[in-house]
Protein backbone atom coordinates (compact mmCIF):
# COMPACT_ATOMS: atom_id res chain seq x y z
CA UNK A 1 0.00 0.00 0.00
CA UNK A 2 2.86 2.57 1.00
CA UNK A 3 4.87 1.75 -2.45
CA UNK A 4 1.48 2.23 -4.33
CA UNK A 5 1.04 5.49 -2.56
CA UNK A 6 4.74 6.80 -3.47
CA UNK A 7 4.35 5.86 -6.83
CA UNK A 8 1.24 7.37 -7.45
CA UNK A 9 2.93 11.09 -5.73
CA UNK A 10 5.68 10.18 -8.13
CA UNK A 11 3.61 10.29 -11.34
CA UNK A 12 1.79 13.13 -9.88
CA UNK A 13 4.91 15.54 -10.10
CA UNK A 14 4.14 14.97 -13.64
CA UNK A 15 0.82 15.07 -14.85
CA UNK A 16 0.06 18.19 -12.77
CA UNK A 17 2.49 19.41 -15.77
CA UNK A 18 -0.99 20.20 -17.94
CA UNK A 19 -1.59 23.09 -15.24
CA UNK A 20 0.47 26.09 -16.14
CA UNK A 21 2.20 27.95 -13.71
CA UNK A 22 1.04 30.34 -11.51
CA UNK A 23 3.75 33.39 -11.79
CA UNK A 24 2.18 34.96 -8.38
CA UNK A 25 2.48 31.87 -6.25
CA UNK A 26 4.95 31.12 -3.49
CA UNK A 27 5.54 27.26 -2.05
CA UNK A 28 7.25 27.36 1.31
CA UNK A 29 8.60 24.85 2.46
CA UNK A 30 10.72 24.68 6.59
CA UNK A 31 12.31 21.76 7.56
CA UNK A 32 10.39 19.21 5.71
CA UNK A 33 6.69 20.73 6.94
CA UNK A 34 7.49 22.34 10.81
CA UNK A 35 5.82 25.46 10.01
CA UNK A 36 6.44 28.97 8.53
CA UNK A 37 10.10 29.91 9.59
CA UNK A 38 13.60 31.04 9.74
CA UNK A 39 14.73 32.58 6.73
CA UNK A 40 11.96 31.53 4.12
CA UNK A 41 9.38 32.56 6.72
CA UNK A 42 11.46 36.39 6.90
CA UNK A 43 11.97 36.49 3.26
CA UNK A 44 8.34 36.01 2.36
CA UNK A 45 7.15 38.32 4.88
CA UNK A 46 8.91 40.93 3.09
CA UNK A 47 7.77 39.91 -0.65
CA UNK A 48 4.39 40.04 0.47
CA UNK A 49 4.55 43.73 2.54
CA UNK A 50 5.75 44.51 -1.33
CA UNK A 51 2.87 42.86 -3.29
CA UNK A 52 0.13 41.86 -1.60
CA UNK A 53 -1.13 40.09 -5.00
CA UNK A 54 1.38 37.64 -3.86
CA UNK A 55 -0.28 33.82 -3.39
CA UNK A 56 1.73 32.05 -0.37
CA UNK A 57 1.62 28.13 0.32
CA UNK A 58 3.33 26.79 3.48
CA UNK A 59 3.53 23.42 3.80
CA UNK A 60 2.64 22.13 7.10
CA UNK A 61 2.75 18.51 9.04
CA UNK A 62 -0.65 18.56 9.79
CA UNK A 63 -0.56 15.21 12.71
CA UNK A 64 2.14 17.38 14.44
CA UNK A 65 2.19 20.81 13.05
CA UNK A 66 -1.64 21.24 12.13
CA UNK A 67 -2.80 24.08 14.75
CA UNK A 68 0.25 26.42 13.64
CA UNK A 69 -0.56 30.00 13.55
CA UNK A 70 0.05 31.20 10.02
CA UNK A 71 -0.23 34.93 8.57
CA UNK A 72 -3.66 35.47 7.14
CA UNK A 73 -1.80 35.93 4.00
CA UNK A 74 -0.39 32.54 3.56
CA UNK A 75 -2.44 29.10 3.20
CA UNK A 76 -1.68 26.08 4.56
CA UNK A 77 -1.20 22.50 2.37
CA UNK A 78 -0.61 19.64 4.37
CA UNK A 79 3.28 18.39 3.77
CA UNK A 80 3.97 15.25 1.46
CA UNK A 81 -0.04 15.25 0.04
CA UNK A 82 -1.16 15.14 -3.73
CA UNK A 83 -2.35 19.01 -2.93
CA UNK A 84 1.33 19.46 -1.98
CA UNK A 85 2.73 18.43 -5.22
CA UNK A 86 0.05 20.33 -7.27
CA UNK A 87 1.52 23.20 -5.32
CA UNK A 88 4.96 22.98 -6.02
CA UNK A 89 4.14 21.86 -9.52
CA UNK A 90 2.10 24.84 -10.17
CA UNK A 91 3.99 27.62 -8.14
CA UNK A 92 6.21 30.25 -9.74
CA UNK A 93 8.59 30.15 -7.04
CA UNK A 94 9.81 27.59 -4.08
CA UNK A 95 11.81 28.75 -1.14
CA UNK A 96 12.78 26.18 1.76
CA UNK A 97 15.78 25.63 3.94
CA UNK A 98 16.32 21.90 4.00
CA UNK A 99 16.13 19.28 1.40
CA UNK A 100 13.28 18.26 -0.50
CA UNK A 101 11.73 14.70 -1.22
CA UNK A 102 13.60 12.67 -3.50
CA UNK A 103 11.22 11.97 -6.24
CA UNK A 104 10.59 16.41 -6.27
CA UNK A 105 10.69 17.60 -9.70
CA UNK A 106 10.98 21.39 -10.85
CA UNK A 107 10.10 22.74 -13.96
CA UNK A 108 12.13 24.74 -16.57
CA UNK A 109 10.67 27.84 -15.86
CA UNK A 110 10.41 27.73 -11.96
CA UNK A 111 12.93 28.92 -9.64
CA UNK A 112 14.11 27.26 -6.21
CA UNK A 113 15.85 29.50 -3.66
CA UNK A 114 17.64 27.40 -0.99
CA UNK A 115 17.98 29.41 2.29
CA UNK A 116 19.79 27.07 4.56
CA UNK A 117 19.20 26.57 8.18
CA UNK A 118 22.19 27.15 9.60
CA UNK A 119 24.30 30.75 8.95
CA UNK A 120 27.86 29.70 10.14
CA UNK A 121 27.81 26.17 11.26
CA UNK A 122 30.75 24.94 13.01
CA UNK A 123 30.28 20.69 12.35
CA UNK A 124 30.45 19.56 9.67
CA UNK A 125 27.90 18.95 7.62
CA UNK A 126 26.33 17.15 3.73
CA UNK A 127 29.12 16.07 1.79
CA UNK A 128 31.44 16.55 4.46
CA UNK A 129 30.07 14.54 6.67
CA UNK A 130 28.88 11.98 4.01
CA UNK A 131 30.37 8.56 6.25
CA UNK A 132 27.27 9.54 8.70
CA UNK A 133 24.68 10.31 5.85
CA UNK A 134 22.37 7.70 4.18
CA UNK A 135 22.90 6.36 0.61
CA UNK A 136 19.23 7.65 0.17
CA UNK A 137 20.10 11.33 1.62
CA UNK A 138 22.93 11.73 -0.52
CA UNK A 139 21.13 10.84 -3.20
CA UNK A 140 18.30 13.33 -3.21
CA UNK A 141 20.06 15.69 -1.55
CA UNK A 142 22.65 15.82 -5.22
CA UNK A 143 18.86 16.10 -6.65
CA UNK A 144 18.29 18.75 -4.77
CA UNK A 145 21.03 20.70 -5.51
CA UNK A 146 21.16 20.31 -9.23
CA UNK A 147 17.24 21.85 -8.69
CA UNK A 148 18.42 24.76 -6.65
CA UNK A 149 18.80 27.89 -8.93
CA UNK A 150 20.17 30.43 -5.78
CA UNK A 151 21.45 29.55 -2.39
CA UNK A 152 21.70 31.92 -0.13
CA UNK A 153 24.88 33.01 1.69
CA UNK A 154 25.47 34.87 5.09
CA UNK A 155 29.30 34.79 4.83
CA UNK A 156 32.49 34.26 2.05
CA UNK A 157 33.52 31.22 4.31
CA UNK A 158 29.63 29.94 4.29
CA UNK A 159 29.71 30.26 0.38
CA UNK A 160 32.60 28.25 -0.05
CA UNK A 161 31.27 25.51 2.41
CA UNK A 162 28.07 25.40 0.26
CA UNK A 163 30.33 24.96 -2.86
CA UNK A 164 32.21 22.33 -1.59
CA UNK A 165 29.95 20.36 0.35
CA UNK A 166 26.51 20.62 -0.73
CA UNK A 167 26.75 19.24 -4.36
CA UNK A 168 25.98 23.12 -5.22
CA UNK A 169 27.62 25.14 -8.30
CA UNK A 170 25.29 27.52 -8.64
CA UNK A 171 24.29 30.85 -7.92
CA UNK A 172 24.31 32.67 -4.83
CA UNK A 173 22.29 35.51 -2.81
CA UNK A 174 24.71 37.25 -0.70
CA UNK A 175 23.12 40.14 1.00
CA UNK A 176 22.89 39.25 4.36
CA UNK A 177 21.55 36.64 6.52
CA UNK A 178 17.64 36.64 7.28
CA UNK A 179 17.58 35.00 10.53
CA UNK A 180 20.44 37.45 11.78
CA UNK A 181 18.36 40.68 11.04
CA UNK A 182 16.27 40.51 14.46
CA UNK A 183 19.47 40.74 16.38
CA UNK A 184 21.29 43.04 14.26
CA UNK A 185 18.13 45.76 14.17
CA UNK A 186 17.40 44.95 17.96
CA UNK A 187 14.29 47.09 17.53
CA UNK A 188 11.71 44.78 18.69
CA UNK A 189 13.89 43.37 21.82
CA UNK A 190 12.03 44.94 24.53
CA UNK A 191 8.45 43.34 23.00
CA UNK A 192 9.96 39.75 22.80
CA UNK A 193 11.39 40.04 26.22
CA UNK A 194 8.19 40.91 27.42
CA UNK A 195 6.04 38.01 25.39
CA UNK A 196 8.37 35.36 27.12
CA UNK A 197 8.62 36.66 30.68
CA UNK A 198 4.44 36.42 29.87
CA UNK A 199 4.89 33.25 28.72
CA UNK A 200 7.25 31.62 31.32
CA UNK A 201 5.47 33.10 33.54
CA UNK A 202 9.11 35.02 34.92
CA UNK A 203 9.75 37.91 36.84
CA UNK A 204 11.83 41.02 35.27
CA UNK A 205 14.48 40.80 37.80
CA UNK A 206 15.70 37.14 36.64
CA UNK A 207 18.14 36.35 34.02
CA UNK A 208 18.08 34.05 31.73
CA UNK A 209 20.10 31.10 30.81
CA UNK A 210 19.21 29.54 27.47
CA UNK A 211 20.63 25.67 27.23
CA UNK A 212 19.96 24.71 23.33
CA UNK A 213 22.11 21.91 22.44
CA UNK A 214 21.99 20.09 18.67
CA UNK A 215 21.20 16.23 18.41
CA UNK A 216 22.89 13.69 17.68
CA UNK A 217 22.92 11.29 14.82
CA UNK A 218 21.43 8.30 17.30
CA UNK A 219 19.55 10.47 19.01
CA UNK A 220 21.25 9.66 22.43
CA UNK A 221 20.72 12.18 25.29
CA UNK A 222 23.53 11.07 27.84
CA UNK A 223 25.37 13.80 26.70
CA UNK A 224 22.99 16.47 27.94
CA UNK A 225 23.73 15.92 31.41
CA UNK A 226 24.36 19.17 32.97
CA UNK A 227 23.44 20.00 36.42
CA UNK A 228 21.72 23.61 36.06
CA UNK A 229 21.18 24.44 39.77
CA UNK A 230 25.11 24.56 39.92
CA UNK A 231 25.66 26.54 36.78
CA UNK A 232 23.06 28.63 38.44
CA UNK A 233 24.28 29.34 41.63
CA UNK A 234 27.82 29.92 40.13
CA UNK A 235 25.78 32.36 37.50
CA UNK A 236 24.07 34.48 40.43
CA UNK A 237 27.88 34.58 42.18
CA UNK A 238 29.56 36.23 39.48
CA UNK A 239 26.49 38.75 38.97
CA UNK A 240 24.60 38.52 42.10
CA UNK A 241 21.00 37.88 40.17
CA UNK A 242 18.88 35.43 40.34
CA UNK A 243 19.06 32.68 37.34
CA UNK A 244 16.32 30.49 35.11
CA UNK A 245 17.18 28.26 33.13
CA UNK A 246 15.03 27.38 29.30
CA UNK A 247 15.85 24.07 27.92
CA UNK A 248 15.40 23.60 23.93
CA UNK A 249 16.43 20.90 22.23
CA UNK A 250 16.93 20.65 18.57
CA UNK A 251 13.27 20.32 16.59
CA UNK A 252 14.78 16.09 15.51
CA UNK A 253 14.70 15.36 19.14
CA UNK A 254 12.12 17.53 20.54
CA UNK A 255 9.58 15.04 21.04
CA UNK A 256 11.82 13.97 24.09
CA UNK A 257 11.90 16.85 26.25
CA UNK A 258 10.52 14.81 29.14
CA UNK A 259 13.97 13.81 29.24
CA UNK A 260 14.78 16.37 31.99
CA UNK A 261 13.39 17.54 35.49
CA UNK A 262 11.99 20.40 35.42
CA UNK A 263 10.83 22.94 38.28
CA UNK A 264 9.94 27.04 38.76
CA UNK A 265 13.97 27.68 37.72
CA UNK A 266 14.27 24.84 34.91
CA UNK A 267 11.40 25.06 32.29
CA UNK A 268 10.63 23.55 29.30
CA UNK A 269 11.28 25.35 26.04
CA UNK A 270 11.06 22.94 23.65
CA UNK A 271 7.64 23.27 22.18
CA UNK A 272 8.94 27.23 21.12
CA UNK A 273 8.86 27.16 17.44
CA UNK A 274 10.71 30.62 16.66
CA UNK A 275 14.75 29.68 18.22
CA UNK A 276 15.16 33.76 17.29
CA UNK A 277 12.55 35.09 19.72
CA UNK A 278 14.47 32.41 22.61
CA UNK A 279 17.84 33.61 21.81
CA UNK A 280 16.73 37.78 22.36
CA UNK A 281 14.77 36.85 25.30
CA UNK A 282 18.02 35.06 26.89
CA UNK A 283 21.05 36.60 28.22
CA UNK A 284 23.75 33.48 28.24
CA UNK A 285 23.62 30.79 26.25
CA UNK A 286 25.29 27.19 26.81
CA UNK A 287 25.30 24.67 23.39
CA UNK A 288 27.68 22.23 22.02
CA UNK A 289 27.97 21.99 18.21
CA UNK A 290 24.87 24.08 17.13
CA UNK A 291 25.15 27.00 15.00
CA UNK A 292 23.04 28.69 17.57
CA UNK A 293 26.17 30.31 19.24
CA UNK A 294 26.89 32.49 15.79
CA UNK A 295 23.31 33.99 16.42
CA UNK A 296 24.16 34.71 20.19
CA UNK A 297 27.49 36.43 18.84
CA UNK A 298 25.22 38.83 16.58
CA UNK A 299 24.03 40.19 19.37
CA UNK A 300 27.38 40.21 21.43
CA UNK A 301 26.04 37.75 24.11
CA UNK A 302 28.24 35.36 26.08
CA UNK A 303 27.95 31.95 24.96
CA UNK A 304 29.59 28.78 26.50
CA UNK A 305 30.24 25.91 25.00
CA UNK A 306 29.82 22.48 27.01
CA UNK A 307 31.21 19.21 24.44
CA UNK A 308 31.35 16.07 26.63
CA UNK A 309 31.39 13.28 23.54
CA UNK A 310 33.77 16.22 21.99
CA UNK A 311 36.26 13.40 21.47
CA UNK A 312 33.73 11.04 20.19
CA UNK A 313 32.06 13.48 18.03
CA UNK A 314 34.94 14.33 16.46
CA UNK A 315 35.81 10.95 15.36
CA UNK A 316 31.62 10.07 14.06
CA UNK A 317 31.39 13.78 12.19
CA UNK A 318 34.30 16.44 12.79
CA UNK A 319 34.20 20.31 12.49
CA UNK A 320 34.67 22.77 9.38
CA UNK A 321 35.68 25.39 12.30
CA UNK A 322 38.38 24.67 14.29
CA UNK A 323 36.96 24.46 18.20
CA UNK A 324 40.51 25.93 19.52
CA UNK A 325 39.99 29.00 17.06
CA UNK A 326 36.65 29.85 18.45
CA UNK A 327 35.87 32.98 20.52
CA UNK A 328 33.10 30.94 23.03
CA UNK A 329 34.72 29.33 26.04
CA UNK A 330 35.09 25.83 25.72
CA UNK A 331 34.53 22.80 28.42
CA UNK A 332 34.09 19.11 28.69
CA UNK A 333 32.97 18.53 31.88
CA UNK A 334 30.54 20.25 34.18
CA UNK A 335 33.67 21.82 36.39
CA UNK A 336 35.51 23.29 33.40
CA UNK A 337 32.12 25.37 32.41
CA UNK A 338 31.69 26.11 36.12
CA UNK A 339 35.65 27.41 35.97
CA UNK A 340 34.35 29.34 32.36
CA UNK A 341 32.13 31.09 33.89
CA UNK A 342 33.70 32.04 36.77
CA UNK A 343 36.83 33.15 35.15
CA UNK A 344 35.14 35.20 32.21
CA UNK A 345 35.67 38.27 31.02
CA UNK A 346 33.19 40.07 28.71
CA UNK A 347 35.59 42.90 27.33
CA UNK A 348 38.21 40.46 25.62
CA UNK A 349 34.99 37.89 24.52
CA UNK A 350 33.76 40.78 22.39
CA UNK A 351 37.22 41.81 21.04
CA UNK A 352 37.48 37.62 19.69
CA UNK A 353 34.20 37.97 18.65
CA UNK A 354 34.99 40.65 16.40
CA UNK A 355 38.28 39.33 15.02
CA UNK A 356 36.43 36.11 14.21
CA UNK A 357 33.64 37.21 13.12
CA UNK A 358 35.62 39.33 10.29
CA UNK A 359 38.06 36.68 9.44
CA UNK A 360 35.21 34.54 8.23
CA UNK A 361 33.57 37.42 5.71
CA UNK A 362 30.38 37.80 7.81
CA UNK A 363 27.55 40.16 5.97
CA UNK A 364 26.18 41.68 9.10
CA UNK A 365 23.26 43.28 7.02
CA UNK A 366 20.86 44.22 9.13
CA UNK A 367 17.67 44.65 5.93
CA UNK A 368 19.07 41.18 4.80
CA UNK A 369 15.03 40.11 4.53
CA UNK A 370 14.02 42.78 2.88
CA UNK A 371 16.69 43.43 0.25
CA UNK A 372 16.45 39.55 -0.53
CA UNK A 373 12.76 40.21 -1.03
CA UNK A 374 13.79 43.00 -3.55
CA UNK A 375 16.18 40.84 -5.52
CA UNK A 376 13.50 38.04 -5.96
CA UNK A 377 10.62 40.69 -6.88
CA UNK A 378 13.11 41.84 -9.44
CA UNK A 379 14.89 38.37 -11.01
CA UNK A 380 11.65 35.99 -10.04
CA UNK A 381 8.66 37.72 -10.50
CA UNK A 382 10.14 40.23 -12.86
CA UNK A 383 8.75 43.65 -10.72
Amino acid sequence: MVKIKVFIKKICWYLFRVFRIDEKKIVVDCFNGKGYLGNPKLIVDELYKMDKSLKIICLVCYDIYGDATLPNYVKKVKYNSVRSIYEHVTAKLWIGNSRKCYFARKRKTQIYIQAWHGGIGAKKVEKDAINSLSKEYVEYAQKDAAMTDYMVASSTWQKDVFKRSFWYNGDFIELGWPEYDVFLKKSDNKKIRSKYRKLFNISNDKKILLYCPTFRDDENLDCYDLDFNKIMDVLSKKDKKEWVTLIKLHPNISNKADYFKYSEKIINASFVKDMNELEVFSDVMITDYSSTMFDFAMMKKTCYIYANDYDEYVKNRDFNLPYKDMPFPFAKTQKELEDNIINFNINSYHKDLDNYMKNLGLNQNPNSSKDIAKFILKEVFKR
